[in-house]
């Protein structure tokens, strides 16, 4: 990697933190949110073809008994969904054999920017319906993703925090 494609790279992961940081405070806010206690969790950004780690980051504060298990199922639940070529991890989810929702990814079809197509986003911290919203909300701000492929997706899980929070966040999308 040349230095140009460096500094690229570092100035990509400040834009995603920066976004993901802003949502996350969102959420925590949100009165639908079901476990407002909850103040932090961890992300995991893989790219695709791969997977390659492309960022991990705890945000907001998990707490130190938590911090392991939601770093590990951060990673999980992207590996999970790129090896089986899914676009959200619910469509792998299995809670018998730990397997959660919470990781999502532009469907082959989507309108999104191209970075869309090639990055999967993951998140363990709250609820898994929190989880994936954080990660659609975060996704939509980046337009990685656009609205169709949330629909799509909160049509697998089921997810009510979704509008809620991207409602919150609707100024972040201009």
């Amino acid at each position: 990697m040349d230095k140009a494609e460096d500094i690229v790279r570092q100035e990509s992961r400040k834009r995603f933190l920066d976004v993901a940081e802003e949502v996350l405070k969102r959420f925590i806010l949100l009165p639908e949110n079901p476990e407002p206690e909850r103040k932090g969790c961890y992300i995991c950004v893989m790219t695709k073809p791969g997977p390659k780690i492309f960022l991990v980051a705890e945000l907001g504060n998990c707490g130190i008994t938590k911090a392991d298990k939601y770093f590990n199922l951060s990673q999980e639940k992207v590996h999970r969904l790129l090896s089986h070529g899914h676009f959200s991890s619910w469509q792998s989810r299995d809670i018998s054999d730990g397997k959660y929702g919470g990781a999502i990814t532009a469907p082959l079809d989507s309108q999104g920017y191209a970075e869309g197509q090639k990055m999967a986003i993951g998140i363990s911290g709250f609820t898994e319906e929190g989880d994936e919203a954080v990660a659609l909300v975060i996704g939509l701000a980046l337009k990685w993703i656009v609205l169709a492929d949330a629909e799509l997706i909160t049509g697998i899980s089921g997810n009510k925090l979704f509008i809620p929070l991207m409602e919150a966040c609707a100024d972040l999308f201009e």
